[in-house]
């Protein structure tokens, strides 16, 4: 029901971002989706992928934005131009939506920023965006006007009754309703949990680390090696689990889904979270 030209999902990780935009994409037509990594601050790197998107829509934009680029000494000092030639393109293939996920990935780059800016400006698509942190370009005084629709954490997070849909009747987990604020991460975790002692007064970033730790001991030691193997895949690919699991590759993915620490979506992901608590088990 939304009619702004911007849609902004601004919530910290683990409210279900990722996965609102993946259900709402489906739903769209002419849809490019970009999951955005710090590679993406330098402006050719992004506007390829996008090109690319483009082209797997039907449009002919790789061949044309990369020689644009190549025209260029310093693309990074080009972004207007760059962003100008992006909307071509967009309109040309009549491109209905651009979906950035993990926008806080590149917030710090006012030459990123420019240029999508150039690209809301000059062309017809909309964009969906999902982001820990409201991008730079994205100012109060535009939500106010409703130029911007920001959709917050206040929205995506669970009430009392959700909560209890998603953990069941179980006795144990009564005070997590209330300790967890409707987070939906910590949530999803607890479901996958035996007999739980929560710590008193908790709050919900602590609970998080807290849960992750009582289910990574509850599993046996291989199915922790093989998670912190996970954890340093930048995507877990088809081809990066078969390199890192092995021929048990399908059996171990599946015990990561059974214990909630791999996502349940099409898209085989770790949750950023996940990663993180993982990520810092390897730091240990």
């Amino acid at each position: 029901e939304c009619e702004a030209r911007v849609i902004l999902l601004l919530a910290p990780a683990g409210y279900g971002k990722t996965t609102l935009a993946r259900q709402w994409a489906k739903s769209l037509n002419g849809a490019i989706w970009v999951t955005l990594t710090p590679a993406h601050r330098d402006v050719a790197r992004f506007a390829e992928d996008v090109a690319a998107g483009i082209d797997g829509l039907g449009g002919n934009a790789s061949r044309f934005i990369g020689e644009y680029l190549r025209a260029r000494s310093n693309p990074q000092r080009a972004a207007r131009d760059i962003g100008s030639a992006l909307a071509e393109q967009l309109d040309a293939a009549r491109v209905q939506w651009l979906i950035f996920d993990d926008y806080h990935e590149v917030n710090e780059s006012p030459e990123l920023g420019e240029l999508i800016s150039l690209i809301e400006e000059r062309s017809n698509a909309r964009l969906l965006i999902a982001s820990r942190v409201r991008p730079v370009w994205a100012t109060q005084r535009r939500v106010l006007y409703r130029e911007i629709e920001q959709i917050n954490r206040e929205d995506l997070a669970m009430d009392a009754d959700e909560s209890k849909l998603v953990l069941g009747h179980r006795s144990d987990l009564g005070t997590l309703v209330s300790q967890a604020e409707g987070w939906p991460a910590v949530l999803a975790l607890a479901v996958g949990t035996g007999g739980l002692r929560l710590p008193g007064g908790a709050m919900p970033a602590e609970l998080y680390a807290f849960i992750a730790e009582e289910l990574y001991q509850s599993v046996p030691e291989t199915l922790r090696q093989q998670l912190l193997r996970m954890a340093l895949a930048p995507e877990l690919t088809q081809d990066a689990t078969s390199t890192l699991l092995g021929e048990d590759g399908d059996n171990v993915i599946e015990q990561a889904r059974e214990v909630g620490f791999l996502s349940a979506d099409q898209v085989m992901d770790l949750h950023p979270l996940v990663r993180d608590f993982l990520l810092q088990k390897l730091s240990e």
